[in-house]
């Protein structure tokens, strides 16, 4: 018997959902590094406050950082891509890169993109996924990749046609943050899956740092302010878990949802994937509910407390479900008493903006269903319309002129195709996937009730990493199996 054979037995035979491997065993460390290096850069560059392209004066010369340093990342995917040996490689390389640069800069959350910074930032994921995607054997894309292509070809078909201005730069954007990203994640297989995991949730740990410190070293915060009102003016989103007036973190995503979205997928995937010692499992937990906690995010926070309770990392036996209702029962009990389910607590939250405008997202699908014409019903109305849709009375009219519903937002954008296109690879993503990524592919579905993740390229970047990777793992294959013999007798593993 094999030591893969081995180890996929002991596995069964303890009921452990993986098991626990030495650290000399875990592969992927470098990517770890290379991600944690591209947090650090821009965390400079966001602190030095010397604007999007980070210019520094050498003297002789202006140095433009930023674009200095996506290229040089680029180079570097490319190189590596002559130096190793197999497709799977090269896109694992390729998405450490550019998963790191979208969590690390929120280029959609700045008031003007420089033309260089454009070009740059949108060339360089599609020259990056090419580095992975061509050459040598691969896998098939994913049966949901025709989704994907409808989607977005709807979209920017509408954005073409709708005359609306401004759009396709932010589209552009989002394009090279999703194509790319789910292209690359259908090819990396159950080892590139665990390798890539292990990246997000190290990003999440760093960023989950920053929130805690951020009040205190960045209270100006990073790459500036979430929210302006009409005139320009700062509007301080306040954390409700603190008093005395703390600002919600915003590491460096650029606003305090995208990161309570990366602590959810990251807290997801290490409840499920995390091939750790268990004391290592738990310690990232706690990092990331106080990475949520100093966000100031309730949804993003009960969610994850719904993962660890409902997604344990162990297998549901009559014992552990005991424990996890007695567990929820204290926990529900002190809410009670510590004034947070209070009816007062409860009724300022009823009566908050945020529940609200979220409660009038629903309103809003009958809107745009029934004052339309067939065209924009089933065609929509492109990236750039929302301004005319929200002065319209189509979408929220509470003043707040954010969507934040995915499949609303993709039925304004790109009509019933686009919509349907959305949720077919949701639910075939959903029901394909191993029962080790479910957690995280029900967290991208029901975060996109609550929150429009693709008007970010970070998040719309992470979401597409995990529906790529739920339609590609075989459902029921034991993903804790990394060695993944056949293959590297073949192709011979990464390096």
């Amino acid at each position: 018997m094999t030591q893969s054979q081995t180890r996929l037995a002991a596995g069964t035979a303890v009921d452990e959902a993986v098991p626990q491997l030495d650290g000399a065993e875990r592969p992927g460390r470098r990517l770890i590094w290379i991600a944690i290096l591209v947090q650090l850069f821009f965390v400079y560059v966001g602190k030095s406050g010397t604007g999007a392209l980070a210019t520094v004066d050498l003297g002789p010369v202006k140095v433009q950082l930023v674009p200095v340093f996506l290229v040089l990342a680029t180079v570097a995917v490319v190189v590596t891509r002559f130096r190793i040996r197999t497709k799977a490689c090269a896109a694992q390389a390729a998405l450490t890169v550019m998963i790191s640069i979208f969590l690390a800069f929120p280029i959609t959350r700045l008031t003007s993109i420089p033309k260089v910074l454009l070009i740059i930032a949108i060339g360089a994921p599609l020259l990056m996924a090419l580095c992975g995607l061509l050459g040598g054997k691969g896998n098939r894309f994913a049966f949901g990749t025709t989704a994907v292509a409808i989607l977005f070809a709807v979209v920017s078909f509408a954005t073409l046609v709708s005359g609306d201005k401004g759009g396709s730069v932010r589209l552009l954007l989002i394009l090279g943050a999703t194509l790319p990203v789910f292209l690359l994640s259908t090819q990396i297989g159950s080892e590139g899956a665990h390798r890539i995991t292990d990246v997000i949730v190290a990003i999440a740990v760093l960023q989950s740092v920053i929130a805690v410190v951020e009040p205190f070293a960045f209270p100006q915060h990073l790459f500036g302010p979430a929210q302006h009102d009409s005139d320009g003016n700062v509007v301080p989103l306040l954390n409700e878990f603190f008093g005395h007036g703390i600002q919600r973190s915003q590491g460096t995503l650029g606003h305090p949802l995208p990161l309570g979205l990366l602590m959810v997928l990251a807290l997801a995937l290490v409840l499920r994937m995390w091939l750790g010692r268990e004391v290592t499992r738990w310690a990232v937990v706690a990092l990331l509910l106080g990475g949520l906690i100093f966000a100031g995010n309730r949804n993003s926070l009960l969610l994850a407390i719904a993962l660890i309770l409902f997604f344990p990392p162990k297998r549901m036996t009559p014992g552990r479900f005991v424990a996890a209702v007695i567990l929820a029962g204290i926990t529900f009990v002190l809410a009670i008493y510590s004034g947070v389910l209070s009816s007062s607590a409860l009724d300022g939250f009823a009566a908050s903006g945020s529940y609200g405008h979220r409660i009038a997202a629903y309103q809003a699908f009958g809107q745009l269903l029934t004052k339309q014409h067939l065209f924009q019903i089933f065609i929509g109305n492109g990236s750039a319309s929302l301004g005319r849709l929200f002065a319209g009375g189509l979408l929220q009219t509470d003043g707040f002129n954010v969507v934040d519903n995915q499949y609303l937002l993709t039925l304004a954008q790109g009509g019933l195709i686009s919509l349907a296109a959305l949720v077919f690879l949701c639910l075939r993503a959903l029901t394909t996937a191993d029962r080790f990524l479910r957690a995280a592919v029900g967290s991208v579905v029901v975060s996109g009730l609550i929150f429009d993740w693709m008007s970010w390229t970070s998040t719309a970047s992470l979401c597409f990493f995990v529906l790529g990777v739920a339609l590609t793992v075989p459902r029921g294959a034991r993903t804790e199996d990394r060695d993944l013999e056949d293959q590297n007798a073949a192709t011979g593993p990464c390096r």
